[in-house]
């Protein structure tokens, strides 16, 4: 589904449905122009399909959704600053550098500690299978 906003708005949005359609739009986008959202949006897909296959309990998917929309939101928040950097200079600067890098490392972080959660939940339910 893509959500095209059909007028260039600089005011601040009118109600909830104009609210959630740029949203939506802002979330269309960086699924379709960024490779690592994608690559998590398939990850989350494989998270939550092993929550159902594995039976994970209420308080265990619970955790792992969390741990899921940080890595998004995250990811999410990287693209929109790499965004407004690369607008503010096309030459090198070097605190836009570590802005990108460190928006970068803010979503590492997350989805190390994403991995670590799912491998301490499904590795404890796929050791008691066996």
């Amino acid at each position: 589904m893509i959500m095209v906003c059909k007028e260039k708005q600089i005011t601040k949005n009118k109600n909830f449905k104009q609210s959630l359609t740029h949203a939506l739009t802002g979330l269309n986008y960086v699924i379709c122009h960024e490779r690592n959202m994608r690559t998590h949006c398939i990850a989350a897909i494989l998270a939550l399909g092993a929550c159902l296959l594995l039976r994970v309990s209420l308080l265990e998917f619970l955790l792992i959704v969390i741990a899921i929309f940080n890595v998004l939101i995250l990811e999410c928040l990287n693209t929109a600053i790499e965004l407004v950097c690369d607008q503010i200079s096309t030459q090198y600067q070097p605190l836009i550098k570590h802005a990108k890098d460190i928006a970068a490392a803010a979503v590492l972080l997350a989805a190390i500690a994403a991995m670590i959660l799912g491998m301490c939940i499904f590795g404890l339910k796929i050791i008691a299978m066996l």
